[in-house]
């Protein structure tokens, strides 16, 4: 068989070099990241949830279902109990199961899907990836300190995850439909208003940052993009000049995983290039625009209609006819049933207030300042095409080396 040679690594592909060093930039950047206490905790939980799975399998293959289920039961009696002291029984109980565990596997996944599948394996390994822990915890702290120092003294700045209160807000809101949303008890009608309230709140302030000419914060998404890619790009650059591919089966799982991702990278490069990119990206900034408004005002409405379910309590009010009243005075074509209970003052013109607020005041400083973000948009791009395209050329080079290299490989070792 004729000897084999490894691909040629001596001249490297544009923008081979900056891939390498933003992919270093960003590994150190997460592990400024991973030492904050909000990643701290939600190791921790995960860690909780581990354990809880895996000690009801234990407990079910030694024959202690009977004392682990009496644990959970004095577990749910004590917190049923703290909720019975704060009148917080829900009236429809078939759902609590439910959305406790729902709840709690949206929160600690940060509403991702990617994160859901990674729980799901974690949970799957967790005896083995905890006994592993254990074994090199101390390797793992001093490397994650030595990483960060580097990190600081390059005075990188840790990568910020994606905010997810507002998911969080409409979970516990939509949680709050499901247990208590016919119950006429006052604290729990308080409640749903109170976290329609926060929900309103947080889109308010959303669309304010809008009210601003656009910042490097508000384009993130492109860097996020760009992340990914250097990531794919750079693992591929790793790979090939580290561990040459030695068999055909190893050049093909390269390109399973690689190609796909390369093709991806390809399509949104091809999508933001040149002015028709600007024009897309410009009516993609439109669209979240108008959006935006749309989900405000019904944020709003949902707002005032549990505000004044509350003030009603503890009489049963049909939502029908509350969402009625709170939308005659968002618009003007709807007419106001009449009531026979008294509302206070600030009820009565609070809703007309918003909408006055919301869509006379707010949407003009707003749209004046569209077309300043969507030029800005733009011209982050601009940026983001370079750089996508340099990613799609690296890893296209290097997977048309393996195919070449292919031919003179053995199918298996």
């Amino acid at each position: 068989m004729p000897a084999v040679t490894p691909p040629n690594t001596t001249t490297p592909a544009p923008g081979e070099s900056a891939i390498a060093q933003r992919a270093t930039d960003t590994v150190l950047r997460d592990a400024l990241r991973i030492t904050r206490w909000g990643h701290q905790a939600k190791k921790f939980a995960w860690r909780l949830t581990g354990c809880a799975l895996w000690a009801s399998i234990v407990a079910s293959w030694l024959g202690l279902e009977g004392p682990f289920y009496r644990v959970v039961s004095a577990i749910s009696d004590a917190l049923r109990s703290a909720v019975a002291a704060a009148d917080l029984i829900p009236p429809n109980t078939r759902y609590l199961r439910h959305v406790l565990r729902w709840g709690w596997w949206l929160v600690i996944t940060n509403f991702r899907v990617t994160e859901m599948v990674g729980l799901a394996f974690y949970c799957l390994a967790f005896p083995f990836t905890f006994l592993l822990y254990l074994i090199f915890r101390k390797f793992l702290s001093s490397y994650l300190r030595d990483r960060s120092a580097v990190a600081k003294q390059k005075g990188l700045i840790a990568l910020r995850p994606g905010s997810h209160y507002r998911a969080l807000i409409t979970t516990a809101l939509l949680a709050w439909f499901l247990l208590y949303g016919d119950s006429g008890v006052l604290i729990q009608a308080q409640l749903g208003a109170a976290l329609a309230a926060l929900l309103f709140l947080a889109l308010a302030f959303r669309a304010l940052l809008g009210a601003r000419p656009a910042a490097e914060d508000d384009a993130a998404i492109f860097p996020r993009i760009e992340r990914v890619f250097y990531s794919f790009a750079d693992a591929l650059l790793k790979r090939v000049r580290e561990e040459p591919a030695n068999t055909k089966l190893e050049v093909w799982f390269l390109r399973s995983i690689h190609e796909p991702a390369r093709n991806l990278c390809r399509r949104i490069t091809l999508f933001i290039r040149g002015r028709r990119g600007r024009l897309r990206v410009s009516a993609i900034v439109m669209a979240d625009y108008v959006l935006s408004l749309i989900t405000l005002g019904i944020a709003a409405i949902s707002f005032w209609t549990l505000a004044l379910r509350a003030a009603l309590a503890p009489v049963a009010s049909d939502y029908s006819a509350l969402l009625r009243y709170t939308m005659a005075h968002f618009f003007s074509g709807v007419s106001i049933p009449q009531r026979n209970a008294t509302l206070p003052l600030w009820l009565d013109i609070g809703p007309s207030v918003t909408s006055w607020v919301l869509f006379v005041l707010f949407i003009g400083p707003t749209a004046s300042l569209l077309p300043l973000r969507q030029q800005a948009f733009a011209a982050r791009v601009e940026l983001s095409y370079k750089r996508l395209r340099a990613v799609t050329l690296v890893i296209s080079k290097y997977l048309r080396e393996n195919e070449r290299r292919a031919k003179a490989l053995p199918t298996v070792k």
